[in-house]
């Protein structure tokens, strides 16, 4: 069974969509555990209409205020009871095998490394509000080089594994519970968790997700690109991103204690190898 965990904050004009996206998957062994978090536009009708519709297959969680995307997450995996847990959000399109190539990567994994965390992502599709496409390859859009964080103090200064790309086992969500009160974003947790904790992270080629950028993304797609107008907004927001440092820094040394001169290190040399 796959808990598929979804939290939803005024997500209306998009959710239908992907909620139809989970429904159409190739796996049937799933359900969908949905909290949502305050919203006060049709969120909640939207909700309560595909679970009455569909009840074997959707669990709404009790509404218990706003606590912000890291803590509700954090809920539904506390929710969570099965073999293997997804993420989603509320606004992206999940093509129908997504579910079926990741856990046939899994079932892979598992084969080869047991009682062990383990954790399986892949890249995403970059896609405007109306789904056209952007850019096919999300790590090439941020230039992320996954093949350079593989290892624990690495990963903690760059995180490559996207919550809605991602399926992990129950020993990688009982590493990741409780979250630090430093937790910033709950699929770096759970990266950094089962890595720091003896698991592994596989990828799976297929990029089953159309991640879709608009006006309220949380954190969205950034693109990259090295030119002087690039390398004059980092020199503009220096202020900016040493805060986003700081944040990720407290996140990583709360999960796996890691120094801030060993963090510090790891980032430049990330920064000078990609």
């Amino acid at each position: 069974m796959i808990d598929i965990l979804l939290s939803t904050y005024n997500g209306a004009p998009y959710l239908a969509q992907q909620l139809d996206s989970i429904l159409a998957q190739t796996v049937s062994d799933w359900r969908l555990l949905v909290r949502d978090d305050g919203s006060t536009d049709g969120t909640r009708a939207i909700l309560a209409d595909y679970a009455g519709r569909y009840p074997e297959r959707i669990r709404l969680m009790e509404a218990d205020g706003n606590v912000g995307c890291v803590r509700s997450f954090e809920r539904l995996l506390v929710a969570s009871d099965a073999e293997y847990i997804c993420f989603a959000d509320q606004d992206d399109i999940w093509l129908e095998d997504k579910l079926a190539h990741l856990m046939a990567m899994m079932k892979e994994a598992e084969a080869s490394v047991q009682d062990v965390p383990i954790v399986v992502c892949s890249d995403l599709q970059v896609v405007t509000e109306d789904l056209v496409l952007i850019d096919p390859s999300f790590w090439h859009y941020v230039r992320l080089r996954p093949d350079l964080l593989q290892t624990p103090n690495s990963l903690a200064v760059c995180n490559y594994v996207t919550g809605c790309a991602m399926l992990f086992n129950r020993a990688a969500r009982e590493a990741s519970l409780p979250f630090p009160p430093q937790a910033y974003m709950h699929d770096a947790v759970v990266a950094l968790s089962t890595l720091a904790k003896g698991g592994v992270i596989r990828i799976c080629e297929h990029r089953d997700v159309l991640y879709r950028q608009h006006h309220d993304n949380v954190l969205g797609a950034v693109q990259v690109k090295y030119c002087w107008q690039y390398v004059w907004r980092k020199m503009m927001s220096v202020p900016s991103v040493l805060r986003r440092q700081l944040v990720n820094y407290r996140q990583a040394h709360a999960v796996m204690r890691i120094g801030p001169l060993t963090f510090m290190c790891n980032r430049i040399i990330y920064l000078l190898r990609r």
